[in-house]
């Protein structure tokens, strides 16, 4: 088996860390509103872990927060009963893109 250099090891890290933090499912018996909550407590954390130079657990939170906000929240039966403002989190992920990007 031929040996890994840093950057494919390092690749390779990246795409483990988005896999598991991909895993996020979304119970539609959950009422919508908890989901937001755990939503900006998410966000909070990651700016913790990001402060603390943790950035792989920060990394790991705003990829579950992208994944939950951007790809499965919005199948949630009581999405279109969340107020606007609230809605507005997800202008939230832009600004991650900006921070990682």
């Amino acid at each position: 088996m031929p040996e890994l250099n840093q950057s494919e090891v390092a690749a390779e890290r990246v795409r483990q860390l988005c896999n598991y933090s991909e895993s996020v499912s979304v119970d539609h018996s959950i009422p919508i509103r908890r989901y937001f909550r755990s939503g900006n407590e998410m966000m909070r954390m990651a700016r913790v872990y990001q402060d603390e130079k943790d950035i792989q657990s920060a990394f790991i939170l705003y990829t579950k927060f992208i994944t939950l906000f951007v790809e499965k929240l919005m199948k949630h039966p009581g999405y279109k009963t969340v107020p606007e403002n609230d809605k507005k989190v997800n202008k939230k992920v832009v600004e991650l893109f900006l921070l990682f990007g």
